[in-house]
């Protein structure tokens, strides 16, 4: 069952019991603080943070699966930062990050949300 934990910006974080057993486990890119899970369109992004930088990545196992990223968050004081968006919590848990869509009833299709 898949519960939304928290929206920042145009990210969302869904819990979801498990990580699917054919999702492949991979490293994000460094960002400046932490560990980054989206690019906005211009240079901001959404990067998971911890106090300790050189044990974040110890602590937040990512997987992709289908386009879609899950991570596992190992212990508390995990947190997701934006310039925009401002600094929000993570808990202990399993998590898919998906994005908003919007849908344009005109062209009957729905696109990604860009932050």
């Amino acid at each position: 069952m898949k519960k939304i934990i928290l929206q920042h910006g145009d990210v969302i974080v869904e819990s979801v019991n498990c990580i699917p057993e054919e999702a492949k486990c991979i490293r994000l890119d460094k960002g400046a603080r932490g560990l980054i899970i989206e690019r906005g369109e211009g240079v901001h992004v959404h990067e998971l943070q911890s106090n300790d930088y050189n044990e974040l990545c110890d602590l937040i196992d990512c997987y992709e699966l289908n386009g879609e990223m899950y991570f596992r968050v190992k212990k508390s004081n995990i947190k997701i930062t934006h310039e925009e968006h401002g600094t929000q919590i993570i808990e202990p848990g399993i998590y898919r990050k998906n994005i908003e869509q919007v849908f344009d009833y005109e062209k009957m299709e729905s696109t990604r949300v860009g932050d």
